[in-house]
């Protein structure tokens, strides 16, 4: 009777020693997971700030190109002055205050 319950005693301590393990590879790979969360979402900004970035010369491009003579985009061109204006108001008014 007592070498069962030995017997039981090791398969289980077996089985708590297979489970810290599992355990220790499972939180080792989450760390690693997080880890490589971290670096994709800042490679993501990085590629969020460059999209921007070549949105902005794009349009400077364009407006240049319009301000030449094309007659494409002109009244895009006309618009986004406008509003660059209003902006500029905006800002005085601000100052002024």
């Amino acid at each position: 009777m007592v070498q069962l319950y030995q017997d039981e005693i090791k398969r289980l301590t077996s089985n708590i020693g297979l489970l810290k393990e599992r355990f220790k590879n499972q939180k080792d790979q989450n760390l690693n997971l997080q880890q490589e969360n971290i670096g994709l979402k800042k490679e993501l900004n990085n590629k969020e700030l460059l999209i921007e970035e070549l949105e902005y010369k794009y349009k400077t491009l364009l407006n240049a190109r319009n301000l030449e003579g094309g007659t494409e985009g002109k009244e895009q061109t006309k618009a986004t002055i406008n509003h660059l204006v209003r902006e500029i108001d905006k800002c005085l008014a601000l100052l002024n205050d």
